[in-house]
């Protein structure tokens, strides 16, 4: 019997479809960090004395890319390319923030990598404010113009959607648990070692 269009296409979509429909337990989760500009200062790729405990734990749980690479030296090309999965080249966003006030739109066919999730079930969200008093930047500033690219982007949109929430951040003065004092921020120590260790004396050179 001859295959029909209808049939071949409903043959392809298939597999796509019953991916869709599996249960979201079933599914990955997702979360994916982003630092502007960050090489690989961390525990996780080897650096001598970046302390990174809790990415270097998401890292041996999940996958980590060793091969990759950037394709911009500045950072919204960047985002825009990781963001669609193209070159800058191929979507017009060759420079820092262009296209902001022009009403430049992706070509036919490129989607925002968010899109595409949303597409295949998952709920995005590009969180902002991770606990009371902790904020990231969540920049959105591509090189072109786009539909609402995140469904959510504070810490309580995505635990209506599943997520458990991590402990808040111990205030200003407050005890962490099973330590001591006020919480200290470690880059001083990271750059005496630092500087330890290139021969510097207290920061300055010898």
């Amino acid at each position: 019997m001859p295959i029909t269009r209808r049939a071949a296409l409903a043959a392809a979509a298939a597999p796509f479809l019953n991916l869709r429909a599996q249960n979201q337990a079933d599914r990955p989760n997702i979360l994916w960090i982003l630092g502007d500009d960050l090489g690989p200062d961390l525990g996780c790729y080897g650096h001598p004395l970046a302390k990174t405990p809790n990415v270097d734990r998401f890292a041996a749980e999940g996958t980590r890319f060793t091969h990759c690479f950037t394709t911009a030296p500045v950072c919204s090309p960047a985002r825009s390319a990781w963001n669609t999965g193209v070159y800058q080249t191929t979507i017009g966003a060759h420079n820092h923030r262009s296209h902001r006030k022009d009403g430049y739109r992706l070509p036919d066919g490129v989607k925002l990598i968010s899109h595409r999730m949303q597409e295949a079930g998952y709920f995005t969200a590009n969180v902002t404010e991770i606990a009371p008093g902790l904020r990231a930047s969540g920049k959105t500033d591509f090189n072109f113009q786009t539909e609402k690219p995140f469904q959510g982007t504070r810490h309580r949109a995505v635990r209506r959607h599943g997520a458990r929430q991590h402990p808040p951040r111990p205030a200003r003065g407050q005890r962490r648990r099973g330590g001591g004092g006020r919480p200290r921020r470690a880059g001083g120590r990271v750059r005496a070692e630092a500087a330890a260790r290139l021969g510097y004396a207290g920061g300055r050179g010898a």
